[in-house]
């Protein structure tokens, strides 16, 4: 990360150099509309961890993240993630005993950053 962030520093200093493509990527989500937690909550999670690991989240980013929302309701979230032509595994958050609250989202968002073989 610390390479990447000098390297980006260093290409904007030079003259007529190009900012670094890897160190923002973009996000678009979509999938299950409404449902109990919806999409907006672990779309905003995704931009901060995303955020996090390649220090920007913008439009127009070399690398686009898709995030697909495929269950909404009570009792389970569960997506995945698409980029490069490639599509993650499917990440689920269940309750058994209660409905999902808020947390769920981070909970997602988080289990989607660790299981897909995001490009470094």
């Amino acid at each position: 990360m610390r390479l990447r962030l000098a390297l980006a520093t260093l290409c904007a200093l030079l003259p007529g150099a190009a900012a670094a493509q890897t160190d923002a990527v973009a996000l678009a989500c979509g999938g299950a509309g409404g449902g109990h937690v919806g999409v907006g909550p672990v779309c905003a999670a995704l931009e901060r961890q995303l955020a996090a690991r390649y220090g920007a989240v913008r439009q127009g980013a070399a690398l686009t993240i898709r995030f697909e929302m495929l269950r909404d309701d009570a009792q389970m979230l569960s997506g995945r993630l698409h980029w490069q032509g490639r599509t993650g595994p499917v990440v689920e958050v269940t309750a058994n005993d209660r409905p999902l609250d808020a947390r769920a989202a981070g909970r997602l968002a988080e289990g989607l950053m660790r299981m897909s073989s995001l490009p470094d």
